[in-house]
């Protein structure tokens, strides 16, 4: 999968073995996740944060309720391993966190609510 920033400066790139993040600007790597087979990316507003997502699967490598949804840190370091919350999503749609254009509150669909973090 790939993905751009609202406002360009950022691009992700999955190439089925890592996710990488790109600053187009300085042409330079910002960080490299270390998520497989992600399928679709999105950017917070600030560009503070990446959130990653991979088709739900239950195999030997990815037990019933491994979370396919993570959101990471665009500051985390140039290798990261972990992400900065993870949660699991089992169909395509409404995957994506929304956040307010100052980042102070991201919420997403859980089943049949709405849950806010701040």
């Amino acid at each position: 999968g790939v993905a751009m920033s609202h406002d360009g400066a950022y691009i992700a790139v999955c190439n089925g073995a890592e996710t990488t993040i790109y600053d187009v600007n300085q042409n330079t790597v910002v960080t490299t996740l270390a998520r497989a087979r992600t399928m679709q990316m999105v950017f917070s507003p600030k560009n503070t944060h990446v959130v990653t997502w991979r088709q739900y699967e239950v195999s030997e490598e990815f037990p019933e309720n491994t979370p396919n949804v993570e959101i990471w840190r665009l500051d985390g370091g140039e290798k990261q391993d972990k992400a900065t919350y993870s949660f699991v999503k089992r169909g395509a749609s409404q995957w994506e966190p929304i956040w307010t254009d100052d980042e102070f509150i991201c919420a997403r669909v859980c089943n049949a609510e709405i849950q806010f973090f701040e």
